[in-house]
C-alpha cells in the first residue's frame, strides 16, 4: 500500500505541474492540504482510511475542472478528468490475479520460491517442479504481447470515458472537441489492434521455425523420461532388497517366535504386479535413454511394448 501511495503521489505532483498555473492559489493551497494529509498518514495500518483521504485528494483535483471550462480550456478540463479517472482506478485495481493463467502462474512461482534452494530435492520434487515450469511456459504471455494489450485496455478505457463525456456536456464546442478525441484515440487502438496480430502471427512464426518435435522433447520428455528412470530404479532396488529380506526372514530360522505380516509380502499379488510393471517401466526408459534417444520408430514402440507386457503380468500373476 505504501508503495502505491508513493507512486500514485508523484503521478499528482506530474500531473499538478501541468496545471499550476490554470488553479487559483486557494485551491492550490487546499490541494497541498490535502497531499500533506495523505503523506502523513501513509505508513498507516488503517487502509480504508488511507484510501479513503487518496480518492478525496483525486477527487478535489478532479473539481477544478469547472474553473478550467469556466477558463474555456476544454481540451485543458478533459485530460485533467481522464487523468484524474485514471488514477483513480489505479487506486482500486487489486494485486490479485485478473485472469486463471496469471493466477496460475502465480501460484506455480509461490511453489518455486519456498521449495527451490532446498540441499536435497527429491527425485518426484524435481520431476513436479519441470512439470510445473513448463506449464508455466504455456500460460506465460511474452512482454510484447502483454504490453499492447495494456495498450488496448487503456484505449478502451479512454473511449469509454470521452463516449461519457460526450452525453454529458451540452456545449456543441465541448461535443466537438470530444468527438475529435474519440477519433484519435479509436485510430489509435486500430493501430494498437494491429500491432497486436502481427506481433501474435511473428510469434507464431518464430515458433513454428524453432520448436518442432525434437525440441519439445530435448526440454521436457527427456528430462522427464530421466527422472522416471531414476524413480523407477531406486524404487526398484528398495522393493527388490525388501523382497529378498523378507524371504530370508520368513524361509530361515533366526529364532523369531512372531514374524510380522509385513515380511510375507512375497505372497502378495499386488506386489508382484507392482514390481513386474516398475521392472517394465524401468527397462523401457533405459532402453529409450541409452539406446533410442532419436528414434520416432522406438518412441512408438516402447510403450506399446511397456502396455503389452504390463497386461501379461497381470494376467500370469
Amino acid at each position: 500500500m505504501k508503495e502505491k501511495i508513493e507512486n500514485l503521489l508523484r503521478k499528482i505532483n506530474e500531473l499538478l505541474v501541468k496545471f499550476d498555473k490554470d488553479f487559483t492559489l486557494i485551491q492550490r493551497n487546499e490541494i497541498e492540504k490535502k497531499i500533506n494529509k495523505l503523506l502523513r498518514i501513509k505508513n498507516s495500518t488503517n487502509l480504508n482510511y488511507v484510501l479513503e483521504t487518496a480518492e478525496d485528494l483525486l477527487n478535489s483535483i478532479k473539481e477544478q475542472e469547472q474553473t478550467l471550462v469556466e477558463k474555456g480550456y476544454f481540451e485543458k478540463k478533459m485530460h485533467l478528468e481522464m487523468e484524474t479517472q485514471k488514477l483513480i482506478k489505479e487506486l482500486h485495481r487489486s494485486s490479485a490475479p485478473s485472469s486463471i493463467s496469471e493466477d496460475i502462474i502465480s501460484k506455480i512461482n509461490k511453489w518455486e520460491q519456498s521449495n527451490t534452494g532446498q540441499k536435497q530435492e527429491s527425485i518426484p520434487a524435481k520431476f513436479l517442479g519441470k512439470t510445473l515450469a513448463w506449464i508455466k511456459n504455456l500460460f506465460k504471455k511474452p512482454p510484447q504481447i502483454v504490453v499492447i494489450e495494456e495498450q488496448i485496455s487503456a484505449y478502451n478505457h479512454q473511449l469509454w470515458e470521452f463516449a461519457k463525456m460526450y452525453f454529458k456536456e451540452p456545449t456543441k464546442e465541448y461535443k466537438d472537441k470530444v468527438k475529435n478525441a474519440l477519433k484519435t484515440i479509436w485510430a489509435a487502438r486500430k493501430k494498437a489492434v494491429h500491432s497486436l496480430d502481427q506481433a501474435k502471427e511473428l510469434i507464431k512464426k518464430r515458433e513454428a521455425g524453432q520448436v518442432n518435435t525434437m525440441d519439445i522433447e530435448g526440454k521436457f520428455i527427456e528430462p522427464a523420461i530421466e527422472e522416471l528412470n531414476s524413480l523407477t530404479g531406486w524404487l526398484l532396488v528398495f522393493y527388490l532388497f525388501y523382497y529378498f529380506i523378507s524371504i530370508l526372514i520368513t524361509t530361515k530360522n533366526f529364532g523369531l517366535t512372531t514374524i510380522p505380516q509385513g515380511f510375507f509380502i512375497y505372497k502378495s499379488h499386488v506386489f508382484k504386479y507392482i514390481l513386474g510393471i516398475l521392472f517394465l517401466m524401468h527397462a523401457s526408459t533405459s532402453l529409450k535413454i541409452n539406446f533410442f534417444q532419436k528414434n520416432i520408430i522406438a518412441n512408438l514402440l516402447l510403450p506399446i511394448g511397456f502396455v503389452f507386457g504390463s497386461v501379461l503380468v497381470l494376467l500370469n500373476f
